[in-house]
């Protein structure tokens, strides 16, 4: 990408001769200028929205009706899920436990990976944060 300085000194080089220079070096300035500050409008708009969001979850997860269903949802996927790998871990038992129903299995995904990805590592970071903080 060319610098700006670059750009300057070579219209200023090209147009200062012709004496209007200037003028356009000020219309360029002001058009990145412009452009800069609807990118941190549009920045500080997703910010908001994220912040707006993140609290609407957290107000959310406050709830038990919240965790009664969100159990609901995840103790049937969790035990589908330890019989399947009991099933493919242990040779000797054949259990033959059926694929999740196609509609059904973007949600169960969902709710697994939730649990198990980063869920798992929200809960380790926050042990691991609440161990530092008591060492200090």
């Amino acid at each position: 990408m060319i610098s700006m300085a670059l750009v300057k000194t070579g219209l200023s080089f090209v147009f200062g001769r012709l004496g209007f220079g200037d003028k356009i070096l000020s219309l360029i300035e002001n058009s990145t200028d412009n452009e800069t500050e609807r990118i941190r409008l549009k920045l500080q708009y997703a910010e908001k929205a994220i912040e707006a969001e993140t609290a609407i979850k957290l107000g959310m997860m406050k709830s038990k009706v919240f965790w009664a269903v969100w159990f609901t949802a995840a103790f049937p996927c969790t035990l589908w899920l330890g019989l399947v790998f009991l099933d493919t871990s242990l040779t000797f038992v054949h259990w033959a436990i059926p694929d999740l129903p196609e509609t059904v299995k973007p949600y169960a995904e969902t709710i697994l990976a939730s649990i198990y990805g980063s869920g798992a590592a929200v809960a380790s970071a926050e042990k691991i944060a609440a161990g530092l903080a008591r060492r200090k």
